[in-house]
């Protein structure tokens, strides 16, 4: 039981670092801003903000990631497909939240 204490104490559970994928589409929890600054339906590209580059520098470290989705899907995708070679599976490092505006909050899902 000691060993397994002093193992948990070497290598503490990394903190959740949030994000939101817009800004002003929902009430959000404090986080540390935007992943995108606009979508341009014309090419249907999101413009990245650099939070992206972070959350893969994040996830590339095993840092946990929890990214609050506000509805957006087709930033959402491009969102994905961008960080998913990143994201390590079995330590669960990324998380979305999605916003349902009938209970006003926001439910987790694990990726």
């Amino acid at each position: 039981m000691e060993y397994a204490e002093e193992a948990n104490a070497a290598n503490p559970e990394p903190e959740t670092v949030d994000f939101c994928l817009f800004e002003g589409r929902h009430n959000l929890p404090p986080n540390e801003g935007p992943l995108y600054k606009s979508f341009d339906f014309g090419t249907y590209r999101a413009e990245p903000t650099p939070n992206v580059e972070r959350v893969i520098t994040l996830l590339t470290h095993h840092q946990k990631v929890r990214v609050y989705v506000t509805g957006f899907t087709p930033a959402l995708t491009q969102f994905l497909s961008e960080v998913r070679p990143y994201v390590n599976l079995q330590k669960g490092g990324l998380t979305l939240m999605h916003y349902d505006k009938e209970l006003n909050s926001y439910f987790q899902q694990d990726f």
